[in-house]
């Protein structure tokens, strides 16, 4: 029988220099080899509405666990 792992995903933030891009990069260059990463996120949105979807989660209009942020 097989070994079963769980591994979690996590983001890196940093004020002093963290290469976004480059981890960006990275992360979306696993998509092709692990499918299901997408289903990470339970949301999606565009960096424009950022404080709209603060706000949304604050009053409860929305509960996701993680939120994906589109810079594009």
């Amino acid at each position: 029988m097989g070994v079963v792992q769980r591994k979690e995903l996590q983001i890196i933030g940093s004020s002093d220099g963290y290469d976004y891009q480059k981890h960006a990069d990275w992360f979306f260059s696993q998509i092709e080899r692990t499918p299901w990463i997408e289903e990470v996120f339970q949301h999606e949105i565009h960096y424009t509405v950022l404080e709209k979807c603060f706000e949304e989660l604050s009053e409860g209009i929305i509960t996701p666990l993680k939120v994906f942020v589109s810079y594009e």
